[in-house]
């Protein structure tokens, strides 16, 4: 379904209003919406509004905006909250069609109104409604097109929850490549449990992310993912796959449905605690501008805990060794320049983990898709730890880890990459599901 108001309605974040009015007020939304209306709701996608953080200041999804109003349908200003009593909440959805109003409190018949049939509030007529909503926003200081499962406001609800904590402690993972494999909820259930501060994720979700069919997978992700991106801040990177299209070609990029679904662009910067973390959406050799824009986020870097997060490895033996550069490049050399300490990448399905010039060289891929196989073992080095299978898409499932014999599986093994900081040191550990550790490593201050 598409909404002919879509250009009418920015998406605001509700900083004015009590968060237990919002999720009262979306209760009682689900509560009075009749089964037609739930049923047209859920074809179009917004059935799954929520109050998401620890402050009210990001909705779900990307497309509906929460507002609040007072019983005379004005807007209050900051510091004049006033009694929930006073309070409703507004939602303006951008694909039914809303907007939608309900008060706080008992709902009575006529509280809820359908934007198909009636496109005025009570006591308000659209144009002061649209007015409301532009006062809101700059009230609220910002108008920002989120995604639906943007990290930004869990991350800014974990850094005002551990506070000068995250100075010295913090604890994240690392995983990606499953190409909504059903194995990946195993692997999510268990990272569950690990309990991270927050995730880096390594790429290709979906199967094919660009045009109307990579929206559906994108869809289809929320339902498989979507539990853990509400809870723990996950960091993207965009992969190979979430450019794809289907049918082959007819879409060129998927850029657009990437940002609609985490709210990030492909390229940007996250600081944390002691830490620095660059995602890039560079291939597998940097251009200039990606050079520039690499060197000028590690500048002033010096000191921190530094890591690069790349979908395509630098160094890696398996399906793909022939096109991994495996040999220094303009990029890694900036790398070893500003004493990055891990680059993680994904894409080359299979776990590796390397050293060179200094900087450790991490694929994390083990969420799920096909698993490769080594095709240029001259490339290795004694001291490395892989895990692929033995085979050219066959035969059994082996990790080598240096000083160990071999071991082999019949069944394919997902695993996480756990890494820890606490003060100087950096540690880090290859996890599967089953709790098994299979590699560890001091990776900064042993």
């Amino acid at each position: 379904m598409s909404c002919t108001h879509e250009s009418a309605f920015p998406l605001i974040p509700a900083t004015n209003c009590p968060r237990e009015v919002l999720e009262e007020g979306l209760e009682i939304l689900e509560g009075v919406l009749g089964e037609e209306q739930r049923r047209r709701r859920k074809e179009a996608g917004c059935l799954d509004v929520e109050v998401r953080g620890d402050s009210p200041t990001r909705i779900l999804p990307q497309h509906t905006a929460l507002f609040p109003f007072d019983k005379f349908g004005g807007a209050r200003k900051a510091g004049q909250i006033g009694t929930c009593a006073t309070w409703g909440l507004g939602i303006l959805c951008r694909t039914c069609g809303g907007p939608w109003r309900v008060p706080y409190g008992e709902p009575r018949a006529g509280q809820v109104r359908d934007g198909r049939h009636d496109m005025r509030f009570p006591g308000v007529n659209w144009f002061r409604t649209l007015l409301l909503v532009w006062t809101l926003s700059f009230l609220a200081g910002e108008v920002r097109a989120e995604g639906r499962f943007d990290p930004r406001p869990l991350m800014d609800a974990l850094r005002r929850r551990k506070g000068a904590q995250a100075l010295k402690k913090m604890h994240f993972l690392v995983f990606g490549d499953s190409k909504l494999s059903p194995k990946f909820e195993t692997l999510l259930r268990y990272a569950d449990t690990l309990k991270p501060d927050f995730v880096l994720m390594t790429g290709d979700y979906v199967k094919a992310g660009a045009g109307p069919d990579g929206r559906r997978q994108w869809d289809e992700f929320a339902e498989q993912a979507g539990w853990f991106l509400r809870k723990y801040p996950s960091w993207p990177i965009y992969g190979n796959h979430e450019a794809r299209s289907e049918p082959k070609g007819k879409h060129k990029d998927g850029v657009e449905n990437f940002r609609a679904f985490f709210g990030v662009d492909r390229q940007y910067s996250v600081e944390y605690g002691s830490a620095k973390f660059l995602v890039l959406a560079a291939g597998y050799r940097f251009d200039n501008a990606q050079l520039a824009w690499t060197e000028k986020e590690l500048k002033p870097a010096r000191g921190k805990h530094v890591f690069v997060s790349h979908h395509y490895p630098m160094y890696g033996p398996g399906k793909y060794a022939s096109i991994t550069p495996n040999k220094p490049t303009k990029g890694t050399r900036l790398f070893t320049k500003y004493r990055v300490v891990a680059h993680f990448s994904g894409h080359d399905h299979g776990y590796y983990h390397t050293t060179r010039d200094g900087v450790r060289y991490i694929v994390s891929s083990g969420g799920g898709a096909g698993v490769y196989w080594v095709s240029r073992p001259e490339m290795l080095l004694p001291s490395d730890v892989y895990y692929y299978r033995k085979g050219k898409y066959k035969g059994p499932y082996f990790i080598h880890r240096p000083g160990f014999e071999d071991v082999t599986f019949d069944t394919q093994m997902l695993y996480v990459v756990s890494i820890r900081i606490e003060g100087a040191r950096v540690t880090m550990r290859m996890l599967d599901t089953k709790g098994r550790e299979w590699d560890r490593a001091v990776l900064s201050g042993g």
